[in-house]
């Protein structure tokens, strides 16, 4: 859980960085669409995993 905040910390840091430097707002708009998937599938891969299987 804490690795996942700090994962979309450090995206949205990196985010933030490209557009005050104004370096291809698309590029970071690519970047927070990635690092949202990233952890949304590794949250749920974390929930699914803890969950037992019947």
């Amino acid at each position: 859980m804490i690795r996942i905040a700090v994962f979309s910390l450090v995206g949205l840091t990196f985010s933030f960085v490209v557009n005050n430097h104004k370096i291809n707002y698309e590029a970071s708009l690519v970047a927070i669409t990635i690092w949202s998937a990233l952890n949304i599938s590794i949250f749920l891969y974390k929930t699914l995993k803890a969950t037992p299987t019947r």
